[in-house]
């Protein structure tokens, strides 16, 4: 696994090393953390002893995979310069919109089904339990810095004094969730249905205008069968020039087709990209 991480005035990317030796019982282990010039950002004085709070490594974010990844202004600009076509960008965004319209404007069925259906939607589309999860997270840090509520999980409110809401985002006395998609997500799991609620189909509005604009303005389109991931130089030397090596394993990412969750490694071309993606040489 890869971590990326802050220690003694360097900041990137670790992984445990291939080629570390294995220790026997009671053998008391060696461990170290080794530092490339690249990823040195300050430089301490050689001769003076080091301080514990720099030899503290602050972990900044563990190695995950999310999917499906989404194209940005950045990507898109290097592929039209690489020669692919304006229309087929084109394609794309509009069959985005036209997926965010069909699967939020999609009641045919039984209510329950059509309400739990639409829970799904607004999940995807506002990663309504990422937030939770952030949110829980946060507050477990700031509760231990001696904190309160961050500014960062306390966005979308419908007009209300943030003031009442607790950390874990519900109001102290009626229990309402702080966001919008959040509300719309908890009554479609209790069995609300739009046609029948017109405070809950105004929210569905708003999401799906929040959603397209998104696709419009910053031309956040997803692309099927992709995925983001921490990335690092083989370790071993096993790999040959233009090949990577990728694993999906207890990441929860679905066949879109299938919807099976995925656990091989795939096999053919593919097309690799950076992040920031400036130059034609970044895909």
């Amino acid at each position: 696994s890869a971590i990326q991480a802050r220690v003694a005035g360097a900041k990137g990317v670790w992984y445990l090393d291939p080629n570390a030796q294995s220790w026997l019982p009671g053998e008391e282990p060696k461990r170290w953390i080794h530092i490339r010039k690249s990823q040195n950002k300050i430089e301490y004085p050689r001769d003076e002893p080091r301080d514990l709070s720099q030899q503290v490594l602050d972990l900044l974010t563990a190695s995950r995979t999310t999917s499906p990844s989404s194209l940005s202004k950045q990507i898109i600009l290097v592929l039209h310069s690489n020669g692919v076509p304006t229309e087929t960008f084109a394609a794309l965004q509009q069959a985005e919109l036209r997926a965010i319209t069909d699967s939020i404007s999609n009641w045919e069925g039984p209510d329950l089904l059509v309400s739990k259906a639409l829970a799904k939607v607004v999940d995807d589309l506002c990663q309504v339990e990422k937030l939770r999860a952030k949110r829980s997270t946060e507050a477990a840090e700031h509760r231990a810095q001696g904190m309160g509520l961050s500014d960062s999980t306390q966005m979308d409110t419908v007009g209300d004094d943030r003031d009442f809401f607790f950390e874990k985002g519900r109001h102290i006395w009626n229990g309402m969730p702080l966001s919008k998609p959040e509300r719309a997500h908890d009554m479609l799991k209790i069995g609300f249905h739009p046609r029948s609620c017109s405070y809950l189909a105004g929210f569905l509005v708003e999401i799906a205008d929040t959603a397209m604009k998104k696709v419009t303005q910053r031309f956040a389109v997803s692309i099927a069968r992709s995925a983001e991931a921490m990335v690092i130089p083989d370790p071993t030397g096993t790999l040959e020039e233009g090949e990577i090596q990728f694993r999906f394993s207890g990441d929860s990412i679905c066949d879109p087709d299938s919807r099976l969750a995925l656990h091989h490694v795939p096999e053919g071309d593919v097309l690799v990209t950076r992040h920031p993606c400036l130059l034609p040489t970044d895909i």
